[in-house]
């Protein structure tokens, strides 16, 4: 409940809880669902993102090219970077109401794009990456 909770180099699915702490996890093998109220998410490596939230943090992850199960990242009150492969084939929707949306280094074909909204797809489309937060800027950057 209150304490960080730290996975490196696990394997199978996990699900990371905590209430008051931070979750992170670092090259773990299997799908990850991490969940906090009061921490931030950090999740690197080749580790493949079922899902993340939190509601009073941000959250950092690098999402794997071969993961085929669908992302769902979500925070109330915080940032949210995700590291792709710019070879990663996905179909990609970020939304906040209180910040703004930005992409480095990644070639997307845009359907809708505006401050607060985007969809896009990655090589040929295919899982769902989902993003969003409400007070917070979402980015996504090159792995």
């Amino acid at each position: 409940t209150n304490g960080t909770v730290e996975l490196q180099e696990t394997r199978g699915d996990t699900y990371a809880h905590t209430t008051n702490g931070n979750v992170i996890v670092d090259s773990s093998e299997g799908y990850i669902k991490a969940k906090t109220t009061n921490g931030n998410i950090t999740i690197n490596g080749e580790t493949t993102v079922r899902e993340a939230s939190t509601t009073n943090g941000s959250i950092s992850a690098s999402l794997s090219a071969q993961g085929t199960q669908d992302t769902k990242i979500s925070t109330t009150n915080g940032s949210v970077k995700l590291y792709l492969y710019p070879d990663m084939d996905a179909d990609i929707e970020l939304k906040t109401i209180n910040g703004k949306i930005s992409a480095e280094g990644i070639s997307l074909t845009l359907d809708t794009m505006s401050k607060n909204h985007l969809i896009a797809t990655i090589g040929s489309g295919g899982r769902k990456i989902l993003a969003k937060t409400v007070n917070g800027s979402i980015r996504l950057n090159k792995k």
